[in-house]
Formats: C-alpha cells, structure tokens, sequence
C-alpha cells in the first residue's frame, strides 16, 4: 500500500487549549524568535505546554506563528487574536480552522479541510451522538477524498490518514465555543454565535459567492445556509444573530437598503478582516 504524502487527520494533540496557550505565552515576549522547533518546544515546555510538535505545526497551519529561514515567532495573526476577548478566541480560531482549505491549493492545510467536513458532518445531522456515528463519520471522510483529491499529488485513497482519533481533534475545538455545541457526547446546532464569527463568516460567504463591496448582498437560501455552518447556527437563529451583530460594526457592513419579497440584504463596506474585530 501506498503511504499518503497528505494528512487528514486533526491531532488531539493540538487542542484549544495548548495552541491558544502557545499563542499567549509568545504575544507576552512578541520580538522573540526561536531558531529551530525543539527551542520553541522548550520554551514551551517552560510553561507547561506539552513538549508535542503538534502544537507549534497548526498554530503555523493557522498562521499564528511566522516560520522562516531564520526561525520561529509569534506572527501579526496571531497577536491580533491575542488582543481579542479570551471568550471570543475559540470561535475565531475555529473559523480560522472551517476555512483554513482552499480548493485552489488543495495540497495545503489538508485537515482543515478535514475538519470543515467534520463540522459540516455534525450541522446536517444535528442533533447527533458523537460516539455512536463515529464509525461512519470516518467512512465518510475517506469516501469523500477521493472525489475532492484525486489527482492531487500525494493522494492515496487507500492510505487516508483519518480516524477516530481525528475526530476527537475536531471534537476538542469544538468543545470550548460558548455558546456551546456539544454537551456530553451530543453534538447540537446553537441558536447564538459571537457576532465576531459572524462578521467573519459573512466575509467568507461574500467571497465564495462572488458577492460586491458596496452593492447589496441577498442572503439567498444558499448564502444562508453557507453562514449558519460556518457558524454552527440553527438556521432560525440566523436573522437574530445578525441583528445582534450589525450594530457593532457599522463601519464593515450595514442593513441593505432594499427589502422585499427576496429575503433579506446586507451591504458589505469591505471584506471583514481579523483586524477589524473589537478588542
């Protein structure tokens, strides 16, 4: 058998809370770079961050970590979610992770892509028991690589790195949104998001769909849809989050100025960005 040159799998190993503590201890010393990995795991360690190279590699997945000739450190990204209310954190890195892969560069950022499917996987069968769909979660995902990555340098479909254990990586990103989504081992779309995530997925929508700056957006079924999976809304939900959300940032996107029979409008001032979020 083959081995794979990609990876599926999401590591457990990097959970929320060691690549956000990662994240943190390095915002504290921002000029500092570190010249190979095993000195970073060690600064690591120092602050009793498991001593795993999990870690630091999705935190540079995610692009909180600049990596270079020269070394490792702390990146701009990364410094703006540090400056974010702890609360809102795990949401903002779990859109980071949603649409961390990109169909123009499938070979990049694999287990976001992963995850994405793992999220979207839990959306349409909510409300549903972890455990007991896990067996067929995974089926699902290597079934559906060899549609998306067939062709892709490195595939193998008989040699797809994903398991049990990968969804327990997703599962732990997911355990600490709040409001939550899994209580106990039920998976449950929410009726409440950040608006913070919810800016960000409105930027993501208007990009995959082509939408314009300036020019009012109908949220179509589709474009509804796209939002409250990135989200993990319920979609009755939708209209009230965005409510809540549009008066914060009227700088960024404002109420369409047409209503009808369509559905609802929203008119983007620009593409949100991590940077325009409130600190």
């Amino acid at each position: 058998m083959a081995a794979s040159l990609l990876t599926f799998h999401v590591p457990p190993d990097a959970s929320p809370d060691q690549v956000l503590l990662l994240v943190e201890r390095l915002s504290e010393e921002p000029t500092a770079r570190f010249s190979s990995n095993r000195e970073l795991l060690e600064f690591a360690d120092a602050w009793n961050i498991d001593s795993r190279s999990e870690i630091p590699a999705l935190a540079t997945a995610l692009g909180l970590l600049d990596r270079d000739a020269n070394g490792v450190s702390i990146s701009e990204t990364g410094l703006m979610l540090q400056r974010l209310k702890p609360q809102v954190r795990p949401d903002v890195a779990h859109f980071m992770l949603y649409t961390g892969w990109s169909a123009e560069r499938p070979a990049t950022n694999v287990p976001f892509w992963s995850y994405r499917l793992v999220c979207d996987y839990f959306w349409e069968h909510s409300p549903l028991d972890i455990l007991q769909t896990a067996t067929a979660l995974v089926e699902e995902v290597i079934n559906r690589s060899e549609h998306v990555f067939a062709g892709v340098y490195g595939y193998s479909p008989n040699a797809v790195s994903f398991s049990d254990k990968s969804i327990r990586g997703v599962r732990k990103w997911l355990e600490v949104l709040r409001p939550p989504v899994i209580e106990g081992d039920t998976f449950t779309r929410r009726h409440f998001c950040p608006p913070e995530l919810l800016l960000l997925a409105l930027g993501y929508v208007a990009r995959q769909t082509g939408a314009e700056i300036g020019i009012d957006l109908l949220l179509t079924p589709e474009r509804r849809e796209m939002l409250c999976r990135v989200c993990l809304l319920e979609p009755t939900a939708l209209d009230r989050a965005l409510d809540w959300m549009l008066p914060l940032y009227p700088a960024i996107v404002e109420p369409g100025t047409r209503t009808g029979t369509y559905g609802r409008f929203v008119l983007l001032c620009k593409i949100p960005e991590l940077s325009d979020l409130k600190t």
